[in-house]
């Protein structure tokens, strides 16, 4: 089997906002991101190709507060997750999302709590790229 050479975007330089494309996968990493209120953790568009991804969502520190995660396409709610009191650390199921081609796609999360404190939060997203 020949190699392929990899493009200058297969090294990684840190968690960002964007969706990193190398061959048939893809992934972003928010890195930590404090959430009080409304927070936004990923932020990317989909290029001509059809993607199934895994998205996950963690709350990294034991607390009582709950968190409402939410992915948009296009401005629209299309799913989203609950990490509950007492989640902490356990990553919630990771959901199952068809990205169509050349879609806006945005995760948030939301402290959805009397008196909001920053807590650690995680987003991370994995898929395959499928030729549209």
């Amino acid at each position: 089997m020949a190699k392929t050479k990899i493009g200058a975007n297969a090294i990684f330089s840190g968690p960002q906002k964007g969706l990193s494309i190398i061959g048939q996968h893809c992934y972003a990493y928010s890195g930590l991101v404090q959430v009080t209120t409304a927070r936004e953790f990923l932020s990317f568009t989909t290029g001509k190709d059809l993607i199934v991804a895994n998205f996950q969502f963690t709350l990294g520190e034991d607390t009582t507060d709950n968190i409402v995660w939410e992915v948009t396409i296009n401005g629209n709610i299309i799913s989203g997750s609950l990490n509950e009191s007492g989640q902490a650390g356990n990553p919630l199921e990771p959901l199952l999302i068809t990205l169509p081609p050349f879609s806006f796609v945005e995760v948030n999360a939301t402290n959805f709590t009397g008196t909001p404190t920053q807590r650690k939060c995680y987003a991370i997203v994995q898929g395959r790229v499928y030729d549209a």
